[in-house]
């Protein structure tokens, strides 16, 4: 495994089950970190991991588009980033007709406008260090698609085809994206899902079974390390075959 020491690290979505593994990973090899939550429960998360460690925590809310700025600017400025993993993101299951306006607005505001305005104010000016990499965490539904998914699976795609568009215009400034694409991921999110539905006909395509956060963390340590350096606009798979 890559050092990470000396690095500095924010993870958006550190509290989420795939964040919160990251951070573990990171910390073990010896990176700063900036951690964000959104809620008291996720705080929470992180004290339990990191009580005696010394990153710091930020609070937002990311359906605030408009505060992203005032709230990470000056602290990206104060510490420049090594490396940026988005974690942050809802879940959306509603057919056709229940899928109105707000409900449409609401995904994409979480999930892509946020992810676009917080690399906006990443790669400002003294925000960030040359070799700067971003890992967007992304799903299989931005490919595959699904039943009653249209509007997580287009919030997942916007970021990735944003993936692939800043690749080419942020080359010549240091900077790498690329995404992770997870199938489905041994979490508290994928337990809630199994408590509606008892099947999950998404294993049997799904043929090396359920990933875990863990081995998510590890392609991310990887893509974040000198080790990828010539990896830039890619989308990386975990997901336990099913696109094959």
């Amino acid at each position: 495994m890559t050092s990470f020491k000396g690095k500095t690290i924010f993870i958006a979505g550190a509290s989420s089950d795939i964040g919160l593994a990251s951070a573990v990973a990171l910390s073990n090899e010896g990176a700063e970190l900036i951690l964000h939550y959104a809620s008291l429960e996720g705080l929470e998360r992180l004290k339990a991991k990191f009580s005696d460690a010394k990153h710091e925590f930020v609070q937002m809310n990311f359906g605030e588009v408009d505060k992203i700025e005032k709230t990470f600017s000056d602290l990206f400025k104060n510490k420049p980033l090594d490396g940026l993993i988005n974690c942050v993101g809802v879940r959306s299951r509603r057919p056709l007709k229940l899928l109105k306006h707000n409900h449409l607005l609401e995904v994409m505001t979480l999930n892509y406008f946020s992810f676009i305005e917080l690399l906006r104010v990443a790669l400002k000016k003294g925000c960030y260090k040359t070799g700067f990499s971003v890992v967007q965490v992304s799903s299989i539904a931005a490919q595959a698609g699904g039943s009653a998914v249209t509007a997580y699976a287009a919030s997942k795609a916007a970021s990735d085809a944003a993936i692939r568009s800043l690749a080419k215009e942020l080359w010549g400034k240091g900077v790498r994206l690329n995404s992770i694409v997870c199938g489905q991921v041994a979490s508290r999110a994928y337990s809630k899902l199994l408590e509606v539905n008892k099947e999950d006909k998404v294993l049997d395509r799904q043929y090396l079974g359920l990933v875990n956060t863990s081995e998510v963390a590890e392609i991310i340590l990887f893509l974040l390390s000198e080790r990828a350096r010539r990896i830039s606009g890619s989308f990386i798979p975990a997901d336990g075959g099913y696109l094959q």
